[in-house]
């Protein structure tokens, strides 16, 4: 199912609102990516798993496996070509976080926030070229990485 979108999604003044403790500026905060860009932005990560896996390291074999399913499970439902329950897309693209490259060593990627049917919150990291996700994140502890095969 398509992504919906949350009527402030980019709007600065409700993001500092749910924010207080983030440095936020004022125009440019949110990058100029339109809805299309953002859905095509989940189709494309959906397509690109096909040479790509899922993956997060954990000590719990258990854990890892569960949040694996459940961001696969998040890409699935919001993809346009898919059925599902409703992904909405929360905040725009927006703020730089220095993470692990798909090809090793560390850069800064921006993300979005989405809400899935639950009602959780999860981060969606996109490369450099705002092309796909490299990693998905519902909470600090948690990061599954799109990675390469």
């Amino acid at each position: 199912m398509p992504l919906v979108f949350h009527k402030n999604y980019r709007k600065v003044g409700p993001f500092r609102q749910a924010h207080p403790g983030v440095e936020v500026q004022g125009d440019g905060f949110f990058d100029d990516v339109s809805k299309e860009q953002l859905q095509g932005i989940i189709d494309q990560t959906n397509n690109s798993l096909k040479r790509r896996v899922l993956e997060f390291d954990d000590p719990d074999p258990a854990r890892a496996d569960r949040y694996k399913a459940m961001a696969a499970a998040l890409l699935k439902a919001a993809d346009s070509r898919g059925e599902g329950p409703a992904i909405e897309v929360v905040w725009g693209i927006h703020q730089e976080v220095t993470a692990e490259a798909r090809g090793g060593g560390r850069k800064a990627f921006k993300h979005f926030t989405v809400r899935d049917p639950s009602g959780r919150q999860w981060h969606l990291y996109v490369d450099d070229r705002v092309r796909t996700i490299t990693y998905l994140t519902p909470k600090r502890s948690v990061a599954v990485k799109v990675a390469n095969v």
